[in-house]
């Protein structure tokens, strides 16, 4: 989580300076292309609602000339599909912000003693936060993961047995939020 297509260097939830809260996406195109990300990206929200200010905007921050090609085109194809106009932002930027660290996995943050055992076993909380495992646990938490991912995280991570019930209730409660 951080900022991104705004014009101040330093920016700062109290200061954004016209940039938008974003995820980075880091990718191996030999895995996924960039064109399925873009699939994912436009079925995941509404890309044809106004949002008003520049926080909260719908935008897609491209690395390269040829990303930014291919998503504004995904987009014209997208308004065609809709018969509407796609209001999503698409740049090209290079810079990423990376958010305050109380802005970070605020998912799991919300589950604290899931947390503990996780932040407090990992060497150091800064790399705990960039780590795919947090990821993975904010996923679980926000409900976004299937059962079949969370024990497939279960099995390929090194839990206490109070983690190992922790997470087990956490992904019984997500997956009723699923349905």
């Amino acid at each position: 989580m951080g900022y991104a297509g705004g014009l101040t260097s330093d920016p700062n939830y109290h200061d954004l300076g016209g940039h938008a809260e974003v995820v980075q996406i880091e990718f191996d195109s030999a895995q996924i292309g960039f064109t399925t990300l873009l699939d994912l990206f436009w079925e995941s929200h509404d890309p044809t609602r106004h949002q008003p200010g520049s926080q909260y905007r719908s935008i897609l921050i491209c690395t390269d000339e040829v990303q930014l090609r291919v998503a504004r085109d995904s987009a014209i194809a997208l308004e065609n599909k809709l018969g509407r106009k796609v209001q999503t932002q698409i740049i090209c930027d290079k810079e990423f912000h990376i958010a305050e660290k109380y802005h970070q996995k605020w998912k799991l943050r919300r589950h604290k003693k899931l947390w503990d055992q996780f932040a407090n076993s990992s060497e150091k909380e800064d790399e705990f936060l960039l780590s795919v495992a947090a990821t993975k646990l904010n996923a679980i938490a926000g409900g976004h993961l299937s059962q079949a991912q969370i024990t497939e995280f279960r099995e390929q991570t090194d839990l206490s047995d109070i983690g190992t019930q922790l997470l087990e209730s956490l992904s019984s409660r997500a997956q009723r939020v699923l349905g």
